[in-house]
């Protein structure tokens, strides 16, 4: 039994743990404060221009819903020139939103083919599938007949390029005698 008075006394001899503070979860030093501070004002930054960019590129994407309607539509028997007629409206539409309004709207035929070739870099309205654009603008769309499947599919395809990858046109004002530049290749000063 004395195995358990030596227990006894060396139990008596023990005393609670002690449990450091908790450590705290703000920084201690004022630096840190300055980077979140930084750190947050770079991401409300990215954030803006992330929304400011997808704001300004909605009409393309309601552009494309709308020609993929169209493409929809050129299926059926009775509605394949009406669609095809509505591509031209469509993309006047689109180059409205994106240039001057003063230069855009003042474009028909050719120079209108060579504003939409100099907005996306490429060639495909003035000499390529676009060239129809015109007829198909200001015909009744009785009076076009038919339009071979691959032409349509062909312009289709170039439109939706267009609407995906224009560029906005800036103003470009001439200057008196002639010499000066217009807001892009074929566009006229109004």
């Amino acid at each position: 039994m004395a195995w358990l008075r030596n227990a006894d006394q060396t139990l008596d001899g023990l005393h609670e743990i002690v449990v450091p503070e908790a450590i705290s979860w703000a920084p201690g030093a004022v630096g840190w404060y300055v980077v979140f501070g930084l750190f947050m004002a770079g991401l409300g930054w990215v954030a803006f221009q992330f929304f400011k960019r997808r704001a300004a590129n909605r009409y393309r994407k309601l552009a494309l819903e709308e020609l993929a309607g169209i493409e929809e539509e050129l299926g059926s028997d009775d509605g394949g020139v009406a669609a095809l007629s509505r591509i031209p409206v469509l993309l006047k539409r689109v180059a409205l939103h994106a240039g001057p309004r003063e230069t855009v709207a003042a474009l028909s035929g050719g120079a209108w083919l060579e504003f939409l070739d100099g907005s996306y870099g490429g060639s495909g309205f003035a000499e390529g599938p676009g060239r129809v654009l015109p007829v198909l603008a200001y015909s009744r769309p009785e009076s076009l007949g038919g339009l071979d499947p691959k032409a349509a599919a062909e312009l289709i395809g170039l439109a939706r390029t267009w609407i995906e990858t224009h560029k906005a046109i800036p103003v470009l004002r001439g200057t008196e005698g002639g010499g000066g530049a217009t807001s892009a290749p074929g566009a006229r000063d109004v």
